[in-house]
């Protein structure tokens, strides 16, 4: 049987907030480290049966850049469950949340640009 390794590496400030997100995995076939501003890791527990989560961002994160990433979540949310599954109606589901919460977003958007315009 063979292995695989994905790294975290989390770095934080003086007040334990995070700063930097680095990552690192086998499969890429090399060993640079990539950073990120954004993390949302889910492990389902079989015996617990739930699913337990570690949500990161680093300090200063724009709105936009965060909203960008939960929109993309959900897709790839969706598109998971799909492939696993075949369950069609169930990703359409998660796709149209995602795309409302994306129009949500983009009219909030034009909304504060009119005002500062």
């Amino acid at each position: 049987m063979r292995t695989s390794d994905i790294i975290l590496r989390i770095s934080l400030d003086e007040q334990q907030m995070c700063n930097k997100i680095h990552w690192q995995a086998e499969e890429q076939g090399e060993t640079t480290w990539n950073e990120a501003s954004i993390m949302m890791l889910s492990l389902y527990d079989t015996l617990q049966q739930n699913t337990a989560g570690i949500d990161l961002w680093t300090t200063g994160v724009p709105i936009d850049e965060m909203e960008s990433h939960c929109f993309n979540t959900l897709m790839k949310l969706a598109g998971t469950l799909e492939r696993a599954t075949q369950d069609q109606e169930g990703a359409t589901i998660i796709k149209d949340a995602a795309l409302r919460y994306r129009e949500l977003t983009n009219q909030r958007k034009n909304e504060n640009k009119q005002q500062i315009d």
